[in-house]
């Protein structure tokens, strides 16, 4: 699952045990998407958000449902 906050980008996920990975907003210094033509065609997409600094941080959203949405939702408040 992903989520954008007011301060932070997060995603979580679960199989055996639970995942949490946090980026601060104030700490994002790129937002990419991407689509495969099969994945546009289903309307998946990929966004990566990156941190810079010598520590990087990115978090990988992947076969998201309305990429485009989300990406410009995280772009808006930055």
């Amino acid at each position: 699952m992903y989520f954008i906050t007011s301060d932070r980008v997060l995603k979580e996920y679960q199989f055996i045990s639970r995942v949490r990975q946090e980026v601060p907003l104030n700490k994002v210094r790129g937002v990419e998407e991407r689509k495969s033509i099969t994945e546009a065609f289903v309307g998946l997409g990929n966004v990566r958000v990156a941190t810079g600094g010598s520590r990087s941080l990115e978090i990988i959203m992947q076969n998201m449902d309305k990429s485009n949405e989300f990406a410009n939702q995280l772009r808006d408040l930055l």
